[in-house]
């Protein structure tokens, strides 16, 4: 929570009392143009970022609910329009990691949000704060009565079903990860408290619990799916006919058959005339769908449809990128029981299946892959040649629901969508997203002030950059998940550079940029040719593996000094002088010995292909800063790297190509029980660096890495994940900005050093965690990175630089203490 007070902590006043006149700026995006979908060119093929779940209003076809994964809830009221407009309801409250959304079977003005994070991204996001419900329709949230049996074992809720004075809400994790925390909770008293039903309600054994879904044919009814359970047999979906007091298990021995420990998900859907759809994901991929029509007396299997693909051919499934865990949807028909609509993780294309593109389908790109069923073990697509104009939504699919109109309504990485006429193959996708919902998830930003435009790496949507400057809409650079972006737009020294990629540095590629902002000559895609290698290149392409430690995301760097000079790291580190054409490996190649083997697949055997990089460091970089300056004199030698928990500097004239030395001095300060998170220098003396650990800490060096101290207080107030630091200056005004779970907060140079911390803009900055931030003095502008709710700038960053009234008389105190200590 962000709340403002002012302590001392070890005799330094730590103040978290928002600043004045601190506003943050929205900056999108509301739409990212030529995105992963397909058939929406009219629409310029828009993304949004992921979204979780859907609520459907019970009556009104034109109020539509939307959870963002990390993105909160969002609100329309014109749903059945071509374009509906989307207004965010949630921004304030404790997170906005959305797990679960559901109207009130009893009062369509009553609204539950569950907290649980579901993102792509290693499943990162806000606080598991619990259960929030609205009382107005989802305008608004505040935690119900009870949620405290949900905030104190860190509840991930996945699903909720309520019905008046009946909630019940299924949770699949929790912090401690204990069995005893998750499975099904209870409320007979709308949300006043919660009691922890499995283990303790007649025939529900421990269980976690993946969804539950109520009967509409029946106000007592209830059904709950338990994909995990440490009592044999206990796996499957149970069955209330009182509200949750006694369960029965209903699993047939067909849907048993295919339940084990490698089950990750059981989803289920019920229809208007209750029929139950229940489908079943294994190892990440469906494993079977099955339905009743009697409550579980009887079921059928409706098996899991499937394509031929490729000259072998080869089957495939609706899970092909293996991500069923958290990429499934399934809707039941309303009506018809031999219908139910399902999603699932992407299309295959021919690197799947040693075939050519298009696919069996029609598609060429890895978007969305969902079917309906017209009978038992009859699948048709809902995509490509199932629509008339070969449409697609986004890949990812996370939940469905059919409008009153009979279309779907789908939710996925890339957004909200709409399929028309989803019974014949006469519909097509259509984007919902107007140019209005801003869900997207930052994990890396840069400002350009060549154009004043902003780039990011996202999850799921690409790497993206803005139109022009200060607009909403924005275009993707590359699709797939964004990698690390990086810019070089250093004041005088010519034109700007922009470096970007994919994932695991997929399509790395570097643009040029004059200084109003238009792109000089087409994209370059440097080699990244590796110095004594035999020929390997820094990708993850199988032929191509010369390290093991490239990362989803790796992480990398462009000199402050000298446009030309990058630094990557893996757990090694590789510097480049000709914008990454070629890279020489720092701490040099170890030789392994020469075999007859082809170890990776790329035709050669001698002692060259052998060759890989050192393993310099104890974990994976996950922190640079290159080039620094003394005064206005560049030294693009200087190189600060972090890795675990691990510091290593090159001090400037440590020479190109030289392996930084180990910084004892920070690791003894520090210890080994955490991981550096980012280094940022001062801007005009490099000597003076900072570095954030994964302790919530942040130290400080005045002499390149000689003595370190802790600025202290922020794990007080960041929240449990600190993220990214940022250094700003203005004369002889100095400032570190830190930014993490519970917003962007400020610590300034009172004169005797750093002092205490205020939170910065909190009234105006949505509740998502942050990502990553950037600053660039030449437009005195702070960005910051959202994961979930898009980028956002503050400007004129330099007047935060003036201490607040209160922090001047702390910061008195604190330099009359200091005084006196000396004078003993």
């Amino acid at each position: 929570m962000r709340l403002g007070f002012c302590a001392y902590i070890f005799g330094v006043a730590v103040c978290t009392c928002p600043a004045l006149g601190q506003t943050w700026l929205e900056m999108g995006p509301a739409i990212s143009r030529n995105g992963q979908v397909e058939g929406m060119s009219g629409q310029s093929n828009p993304v949004y970022g992921a979204v979780n779940v859907v609520a459907v209003h019970p009556t009104d076809p034109n109020i539509l609910l939307l959870g963002g994964v990390n993105g909160g809830v969002w609100r329309t009221t014109n749903a059945t329009s071509a374009n509906p407009t989307w207004t965010p309801t949630s921004d304030f409250i404790s997170s906005l990691s959305i797990g679960a959304l559901t109207f009130d079977w009893g009062n369509s003005n009553t609204v539950y949000a569950g907290i649980g994070r579901f993102s792509s991204l290693s499943g990162t996001g806000g606080d598991r704060d619990g259960l929030y419900v609205s009382t107005n329709a989802g305008l608004s949230f505040a935690p119900v009565t009870g949620n405290g049996a949900f905030t104190g074992p860190g509840s991930n809720i996945a699903s909720v079903a309520a019905n008046g004075q009946t909630i019940l809400v299924a949770v699949n994790t929790s912090t401690a990860n204990s069995i005893t925390d998750q499975g099904v909770w209870r409320s007979i008293d709308g949300g006043l408290s919660f009691l922890h039903t499995s283990g303790v309600a007649a025939g529900l054994p421990n269980v976690t619990a993946s969804a539950v879904v109520a009967d509409p044919t029946n106000a007592n009814r209830y059904y709950v799916a338990a994909p995990f359970s440490f009592v044999a047999g206990a796996r499957g979906v149970y069955r209330t006919d009182d509200k949750g007091v006694s369960w029965t298990r209903i699993s047939d021995p067909g849907l048993d058959a295919i339940l084990d420990s490698s089950t990750n998900l059981i989803d289920l859907s019920v229809s208007t005339t209750g029929t139950l759809f229940a489908g079943v994901v294994d190892s990440g991929r469906l494993a079977g769908v099955f339905r009743t029509t009697d409550q579980g007396g009887s079921w059928t299997s409706f098996g899991a449809p499937t394509t031929s693909e490729g000259p072998g051919p080869m089957v495939i499934g609706i899970h092909p990128g293996g991500q069923g865990a958290i990429h499934f949807s399934i809707a039941a028909h309303p009506t018809d029981a031999n219908v139910v609509y399902l999603g699932g993780d992407r299309q295959p294309l021919g690197t799947d299946y040693a075939g050519s593109n298009p696919n069996s389908l029609g598609a060429n790109n890895f978007t969305g892959r969902l079917f309906r069923s017209t009978a038992a073990n009859s699948w048709t697509s809902l995509t490509h040649s199932g629509t008339a104009s070969n449409s697609a939504p986004h890949a990812d699919s996370r939940a469905m629901a059919v409008d009153a109109n009979g279309n779907i309504v789908e939710v996925d990485d890339g957004g909200v969508y709409r399929r028309t006429s989803p019974m014949t193959n006469s519909g097509n996708w259509t984007s919902m997203g107007d140019s209005s919902l801003r869900v997207t998830e930052f994990h890396s930003v840069a400002f350009d002030n060549h154009g004043g435009v902003i780039i990011g790496g996202t999850q799921d949507t690409g790497t993206v950059q803005q139109s022009v400057a200060g607009s909403m809409t924005w275009d993707t650079v590359n699709q797939g998940d964004g990698g690390v972006v990086a810019v070089f737009d250093r004041a005088g020294a010519g034109n700007s550079f922009r470096y970007s990629s994919a994932q695991f540095l997929g399509g790395f590629q570097r643009r040029e940029f004059n200084l109003a902002g238009t792109q000089i000559g087409a994209s370059t895609f440097p080699a990244r040719d590796i110095a004594g290698s035999g020929g390997k290149r820094l990708n993850n392409t199988p032929n191509q593996q010369f390290d093991s430690n490239i990362q989803f995301y790796t992480k990398y760097v462009v000199n402050k000094v000298d446009a030309g000079r990058l630094v990557f790291g893996t757990r090694s580190l590789y510097e480049t002088s000709d914008h990454a054409s070629n890279l020489t490996v720092l701490g040099g190649l170890v030789v392994a010995t020469a075999d007859s083997i082809d170890n990776d697949g790329d035709g050669m055997t001698d002692e060259a292909d052998e060759r890989k990089p050192s393993v310099v460091f104890n974990g994976v970089v996950g922190a640079l800063a290159y080039g620094g300056f003394k005064g206005a004199t560049g030294f693009s030698d200087v190189l600060y790297s972090g890795a675990g928990s691990e510091l290593r500097i090159r001090a400037a004239g440590g020479g190109f190509n030289n392996l930084p030395g180990v910084n004892a001095a920070y690791n003894a300060a520090a210890g080994s029980s955490q991981t550096i998170k980012d280094i940022v220098l001062d801007a005009t003396d490099w000597d003076t660096a900072f570095v954030a650990d994964s302790s919530e800490r942040v130290f400080m060096t005045p002499d390149g890495g000689g003595s370190w101290s802790q600025i202290p207080g922020l794990a007080a107030v960041i929240g449990d994940e600190l993220e990214a630091i940022e250094f700003v200056e203005s004369g002889t005004l100095r400032a570190i900005f830190a930014g993490g779970r519970n917003g962007v907060f400020i610590s300034r140079d009172l004169g005797s050093g750093f002092g205490g911390w205020s939170e910065v803009g909190g009234a105006t900055l949505p509740n998502a965690k942050v990502r990553d931030l950037d600053y660039d003095s030449s437009a005195d502008t702070l960005l910051v990175g959202l994961q979930g709710r898009g980028a956002w700038v503050m400007r004129d960053v330099s007047l935060l630089l003036v201490p607040e009234p209160g922090m001047i008389l702390w910061g008195v105190v604190i330099s009359m203490v200091a005084l006196r200590r000396r004078r003993r």
